[in-house]
């Protein structure tokens, strides 16, 4: 294929493969072999993996590494709006010039090996960080762990957060299973940051049998946390590498573990102490992420499994009072349940939403898992009304035109995928 646009090279991947997702490492390691033989080596790298978190985690490593005068690539994925989001070198998203020269590499260097849409995407921002002469590379796993794509690479310090069931049909429905799973990212001799202290009894047969003495939230390293004004937390960790303890405030939005997890895994570097201020103003791109609109408040989350919903709602919880709509879209391979349920008895509209096939799940799914008895404070003993859609915007929309008939405060929350908060339509 010759380069052309971005469009063009996205479009080509997606039929590159006869699957969409085929674990294993042996293809993509071949053509990474291919690659780095004419690239500089990548430089220190730190890895991070769980069912969720993994997104503020990165985020705030990026945050410490810009703070410190650090050049810092970071690889996430999905994106929310433009796939340039996924490669990002010190703040700034790759441009199109470069992302086409990127996948013009690959597809010259895999020769007839087929490759996922996922391993494309991953070995295009290896090789354009390999030339970008950075200090630190950011990689989030994708799936799993052990056998992502992602996992080529021997992470100089390895990230563990929350564990959930999530992509069932790849990893399985066993906790300890799916532990196992994405504890492969850690090594032998190099550091590992455990940093969901729940998690961490499920993690530590795999560890041990990988050989890794990983640092331990909740048992190697403490966090305190309490108010510090609406909106904000202060957060006082103590532990080994803390330089007998770090503070930080930040917002309510993100998870003071996850922050913590980061922060532990700068200290690993040996680059001086982690400059914690930066993490006041971090945020996260659909991540409880808060807008004003005409009719009142937005809230963006992609909340994509269970874990994450029951997070939002428990946010949406110790938010001011006010009368709430759910705008939500999710993929087939998720529980509707697990996504709908904890959030519905807050709502007095739920607009679900139809997402394209072949992934996506029909709104009348989710609305047949909208729990029985689901009554939101002070609703009619009906429940909340319920309303089908053929997309996120026209879900949005209607959402909207309710908005504006509220009396008091309303708050619209939009999640369930990146394919709605993209798909919403929100200009």
């Amino acid at each position: 294929m010759s380069p052309g646009s971005v469009a063009d090279w996205l479009d080509y991947q997606q039929r590159l493969h006869p699957q969409g997702i085929a674990l294993g490492l042996e293809r993509v390691s071949q053509v990474w072999q291919r690659l780095a033989a004419e690239r500089p080596p990548l430089p220190r790298v730190i890895s991070v993996a769980g069912t969720n978190g993994k997104g503020s985690c990165v985020h705030a490593l990026a945050a410490l590494a810009a703070a410190a005068g650090k050049r810092c690539g970071r690889y996430t994925s999905p994106h929310l709006y433009r796939y340039n989001e996924r490669i990002v070198v010190d703040g700034q998203p790759i441009d199109d010039a470069a992302l086409c020269a990127a996948f013009a590499a690959v597809e010259q260097a895999r020769g007839d090996i087929a490759l996922t849409f996922f391993e494309f995407g991953t070995l295009a921002a290896l090789w354009h960080f390999a030339g970008a002469g950075l200090d630190l590379v950011l990689l989030e796993v994708g799936l799993g762990g052990r056998l992502d794509a992602t996992n080529i690479i021997d992470a100089d310090v390895a990230v563990l957060l929350a564990i959930g069931r999530d992509h069932e049909a790849w990893l399985g429905s066993e906790l300890a299973g799916i532990a196992a799973e994405k504890a492969g990212i850690t090594r032998a001799g190099r550091p590992a940051i455990v940093g969901d202290a729940g998690g961490a009894a499920l993690y530590a047969p795999a560890l041990a049998r990988r050989g890794v003495q990983a640092t331990v939230c909740g048992q190697d390293y403490q966090l305190q946390v309490g108010g510090a004004g609406p909106g904000r937390l202060a957060v006082a960790m103590q532990g080994p590498h803390c330089d007998a303890g770090l503070r930080w405030e930040q917002s309510d939005t993100l998870l003071p573990a996850n922050l913590a997890a980061a922060v532990q895994a700068w200290q690993m570097l040996d680059w001086g102490p982690a400059p914690t201020a930066a993490l006041a103003q971090l945020a996260v791109p659909g991540r409880c992420e808060r807008r004003r609109i005409a009719e009142g408040e937005l809230i963006l989350d992609v909340a994509h499994n269970g874990p994450a919903a029951q997070r939002l709602a428990d946010w949406l919880a110790a938010q001011p009072p006010a009368e709430q709509a759910l705008v939500i879209g999710v993929l087939a391979d998720k529980s509707a349940a697990d996504i709908v349920a904890p959030l519905a008895a807050q709502m007095a509209r739920i607009e679900a939403c139809d997402l394209p096939p072949p992934r996506g799940a029909a709104a009348k799914t989710l609305l047949a898992a909208v729990p029985v008895h689901c009554q939101p404070p002070g609703a009619a003993a009906a429940g909340p009304v319920l309303r089908a859609h053929a997309g996120p915007a026209a879900a949005l929309a209607a959402a909207r035109e309710w908005a504006a008939t509220v009396a008091g405060p309303a708050r619209i929350i939009i999640c369930g995928s990146f394919q709605t908060l993209s798909g919403a339509d929100l200009d």
